[in-house]
């Protein structure tokens, strides 16, 4: 089904003057201007149009995908959950699923072939599931209370009604993660299959735009309320994103795809020969191998701020209403950098920016563990330290797109993802123990700022070696065709 306005067409689109002659006082008609991704052909109002219900689809994925992070918790430790539990459930399973799983949906999606194109099935059949798990998510208490009964029944069976509740959220969090895996990788795909490439980067700093408007509403009308109506917000969310998410998946058309590429044969041939020739690519470089290690030390510096709920909360002593107004506070700062940082970005390069982005996220860090004592320090040092969010925000996605071969740009990302699920999977439980040690959840910050700095390290590396690949006038990424790469100029190693 194919939105009004957005009027795609397959190319090559018929001539219509073509079939005949016009005859000699009609003037021929005024061709509109047409904009192409693909074999996707739209007027201006279509190439609206589609930008509408991806940005939509995006705020309604965005909303979506907080409640679990900042609820999940929250129930948890009302569950008498340890910290090194919290970590393990919320953060780490989702990264051990994340490993597994995005390189084979990623190449599953670049390969299949239907009626609906390749990327919108991954999208369109998982959304019933997640909101399926967000709603036994909503009722696990009262799941996990029926569990510890017929736990009862059954002599010999010894199962405390808190270990039902934690056994129910966890069945809840794996059955969400798996398939909201499908949507989170390919939901991003989908972006350069049916946007024109001429538009794409104004369609990214859209998209920040309206995924942080998402964020505010959470923060400043939503999580407030989880106090008291934490089941009615994963219930009223999951119902949303299905009507919304499901809308998006009905009002955008794909085009035609050529067909898949013949499977790679290496050793052993087949599946096995896939695999090799994905490993070899992607990680015999070490540049390629040095990025992928510094954004993951990056995203583990960071993982602690699953625990600073409970600083704001029971340390501080504010109210999930006052932290939600704070945090929204911080989105509104977010949206005043974002088209200035974005400038930034394209004349410094996001290379550069990222660098910076680092070390200033380390000393704002500190900043934090040693400024806040109290709502109004902590609206003002979290304000500082949302600058350089917001700078990410802006020069993380383009730093991907200047720096991995664009010729396997997919195939990069999910090795990435996987590389960084491995940091994310003994990360947060590690902080959660570090926590405990501490007895202090203050020192969530210092976790973050001390962590960042290997990170920057290694970036330090990438930047280099982006140095003698060319740099900012004259970059091109490292082959990974083992063949091309024998007859590529090669930089000295790292």
């Amino acid at each position: 089904m194919t939105c009004p306005n957005q009027s795609p067409q397959h190319i090559p689109a018929p001539d219509a003057a073509a079939s005949g002659s016009l005859p000699s006082a009609q003037a021929p008609p005024v061709p509109k201007r047409t904009y192409q991704a693909g074999t996707l052909l739209y007027t201006k109002m279509g190439l609206v149009g589609v930008f509408f219900w991806l940005l939509w689809g995006g705020f309604c994925l965005r909303l979506m995908e907080l409640v679990m992070p900042a609820l999940l918790p929250l129930k948890l430790k009302s569950a008498h959950a340890s910290n090194f539990t919290i970590g393990l459930i919320v953060v780490s399973i989702p990264a051990a699923l994340n490993m597994i799983l995005c390189p084979i949906i990623s190449t599953w999606s670049d390969r299949h072939r239907g009626p609906r194109g390749r990327r919108i099935p991954f999208l369109f059949w998982p959304t019933p599931f997640i909101t399926l798990f967000l709603v036994l998510t909503a009722y696990s208490t009262d799941l996990g209370t029926w569990l510890h009964h017929v736990a009862t029944l059954h002599p010999g069976l010894t199962l405390s009604r808190a270990w039902a509740i934690l056994i129910v959220l966890g069945i809840c969090m794996v059955g969400f993660q798996v398939f909201n895996m499908f949507v989170g990788s390919v939901y991003y795909y989908l972006w350069a299959d049916v946007v024109p490439q001429a538009f794409l980067g104004r369609f990214i700093s859209l998209f920040q735009f309206a995924a942080t408007g998402g964020g505010w509403i959470w923060n400043y009308y939503i999580f407030g309320l989880a106090s008291t109506h934490m089941k009615a917000i994963f219930i009223g969310i999951g119902v949303f994103y299905f009507a919304a998410f499901m809308l998006m998946c009905l009002r955008v058309k794909e085009g035609r795809y050529p067909p898949p590429p013949l499977m790679p044969r290496g050793h052993g041939g087949g599946a096995v020969g896939m695999v090799r020739t994905y490993f070899k690519e992607c990680f015999r470089n070490p540049y390629y191998v040095w990025f992928f290690l510094s954004t993951s030390l990056f995203n583990m510096a960071s993982s602690t701020s699953v625990f600073l709920i409970f600083f704001y909360r029971d340390t501080l002593k504010l109210s999930l209403e006052q932290i939600g107004q704070v945090l929204s506070w911080t989105i509104v700062l977010t949206f005043l950098l974002l088209i200035p940082a974005g400038w930034i970005c394209d004349k410094l390069h996001p290379l550069r920016v990222s660098l910076a982005v680092y070390a200033a996220t380390s000393v704002t860090a500190f900043l934090c563990f040693f400024g806040i004592h109290n709502e109004r320090t902590m609206l003002i040092f979290l304000l500082v330290a949302q600058v350089p969010a917001a700078f990410f925000l802006a020069a993380n996605l383009p730093m991907y797109a200047s720096l991995l071969p664009a010729d396997r740009y997919g195939q990069f990302c999910s090795a990435q993802a996987a590389f960084q699920s491995v940091v994310m999977i003994l990360a947060p439980p590690l902080a959660g123990v570090f926590l405990d040690w501490m007895g202090n959840y203050r020192y969530a910050f210092f976790w973050q700022a001390v962590m960042t700095i290997p990170a920057l390290l290694v970036l330090l590396l990438v930047y280099r070696g982006w140095h003698r690949y060319g740099g900012a006038k004259n970059y091109v990424a490292p082959p990974v065709d083992a063949s091309a790469a024998k007859s590529h100029q090669r930089a000295p190693e790292l």
